[in-house]
């Protein structure tokens, strides 16, 4: 129910935990800046915390009906944050303002265990409990081509490559798949996995 800030070179807590979630934390990420700190939760919640005071800046409202499962703040707008959850749904926030950015959250056919942005901000990538890893366009809220399949378990942990060219995606069934981002190839890899 706590996060926990570290000086990594000198291996020692930087302050007292910062609480504030009733069930266990999922997930924390930093805003590129390092003014933001936000953490999601088995309550449901995300809190937004200032890593220089550990005070708590906000709660955004809880729209989320399950877990959440995994923040990410956008390289490209440091105030834009994505939140996934198992209620199949990835939504969008400004950190400034508090509030759901206007549109229609996105939906995956599963639970949505990780979410990470492309260094460009302008893509996001999710993966689930449907095995499948999903491309999105940010600005239009919508999948980009068909989900890469090829996992054979949840897909806990995505990651683009420092470049966009590639997402990285780890498994719950032992595996690791590097897929590249143009869309138009991944039928043609999908077929070789299989």
């Amino acid at each position: 129910r706590t996060v926990i800030l570290w000086n990594v070179q000198g291996k020692r807590m930087l302050r007292t935990p910062l609480e504030g979630h009733q069930r266990g934390v999922t997930s924390v990420a930093f805003s590129s800046d390092g003014k933001w700190l936000a953490s999601g939760g088995q309550d449901k919640a995300i809190k937004l915390w200032d890593p220089a005071t550990g005070a708590l800046m906000r709660d955004l409202p809880a729209v989320h009906r399950d877990w959440v499962t995994s923040v990410a703040f956008n390289p490209g707008n440091k105030t834009m944050l994505a939140s996934a959850s198992l209620d199949r749904s990835l939504r969008l926030w400004d950190v400034a303002s508090g509030k759901e950015l206007n549109g229609p959250a996105m939906e995956a056919g599963n639970g949505i265990w990780t979410v990470a942005f492309s260094p460009d901000g302008k893509t996001l990538v999710s993966g689930g409990l449907d095995s499948a890893v999903r491309l999105w366009d940010v600005a239009k809220r919508a999948p980009i081509g068909q989900p890469l399949l090829g996992h054979r378990d949840n897909v806990y942990s995505v990651a683009f490559s420092p470049d966009g060219g590639a997402v990285a995606s780890g498994s719950g069934d032992g595996s690791l798949m590097l897929s590249d981002t143009d869309v138009a190839q991944w039928p043609k890899r999908a077929c070789a996995i299989s």
